[in-house]
C-alpha cells in the first residue's frame, strides 16, 4: 500500500513538472470599418501580424540617424505585404468585426481593402480593443492636388507618373500614404513643404513593388 502511494506521488510530481508553459492571454478586438462612398462595408480584411526584426538596412539607418527612436525605426521597417498574418477576419455588410488573438509583443493590426489601401494599429496589452475607422478610396496623385493643398488626411495616393511641383506651398497631413509605381518620382522645386506627420500617425512613402 505504501509503495502504491509512492508511485502516485511520483506520477503527480512528473505531470506537474511536465505541463506546458502558460498560454498567452487571449485579447479581443472589436470595431467597425466604413468604406468611403459605399453602403456595403463587407470584405475588409482585419489581420494580426507579428512585427519583423530589424534587418541590416534598418540598423544602418538608425546608425546614420540616431535621433530617430528605435520605435520609429521599427515602424519604418514594417510592411505587411511581405509578411503572413497570424490570424484574420472579414467585416460584415455593416463593417463590424470581432477578432480574438493571443497577445505577444510587437503585434500590429492591419485593416485593408483593395482600392482603399490600409491602416496600421499598434496593439498594447489591453484586454479589449475597439477600433473605428474609415478607409478612403485610393486616388491618383496629380500636380493640381498638391498645388491646391488638397491632400486628404489618411488617404492613399498613387504616383503613376513623374510629378514635378515648382514654387508652391505644399501641406501634407498625417496618415497620408504615397504609393509609387516603379521608376516614377515626385520632385519639389523652390517649394515650402509642411509635413504634419506624427509618431503615431506618420506620413509614408512606399513602392508598389515589395
Amino acid at each position: 500500500m505504501f509503495r502504491f502511494f509512492i508511485i502516485i506521488i511520483i506520477l503527480i510530481t512528473y505531470l506537474s513538472c511536465s505541463k506546458s508553459p502558460t498560454e498567452p492571454e487571449k485579447k479581443v478586438i472589436t470595431g467597425t470599418v466604413y468604406l468611403e462612398g459605399k453602403t456595403n462595408h463587407s470584405g475588409v480584411k482585419i489581420g494580426i501580424y507579428r512585427h519583423i526584426d530589424k534587418n541590416d538596412t534598418l540598423q544602418s539607418f538608425q546608425e546614420e540617424y540616431p535621433s530617430v527612436g528605435s520605435d520609429r525605426i521599427k515602424d519604418i521597417g514594417f510592411d505587411h505585404r511581405s509578411a503572413k498574418e497570424l490570424k484574420y477576419t472579414l467585416t460584415n455588410r455593416n463593417g463590424s468585426f470581432i477578432l480574438d488573438f493571443a497577445y505577444e509583443k510587437n503585434i500590429i493590426l492591419v485593416i485593408e481593402k483593395e482600392k482603399f489601401g490600409w491602416r496600421y494599429y499598434n496593439l498594447d496589452n489591453k484586454h479589449e480593443h475597439n477600433i473605428y475607422c474609415t478607409l478612403k478610396k485610393t486616388q491618383v496623385l496629380t500636380a493640381e492636388i498638391l498645388k491646391g493643398n488638397a491632400i486628404d488626411k489618411s488617404r492613399f495616393y498613387r504616383i503613376d507618373n513623374d510629378i514635378e511641383i515648382s514654387n508652391a506651398n505644399v501641406e501634407i497631413d498625417s496618415g497620408t500614404i504615397f504609393m509609387f509605381k516603379a521608376n516614377t518620382s515626385l520632385t519639389f522645386k523652390n517649394c515650402t513643404i509642411a509635413a504634419n506627420g506624427t509618431r503615431s500617425v506618420p506620413i509614408r512613402f512606399l513602392s508598389d513593388e515589395f
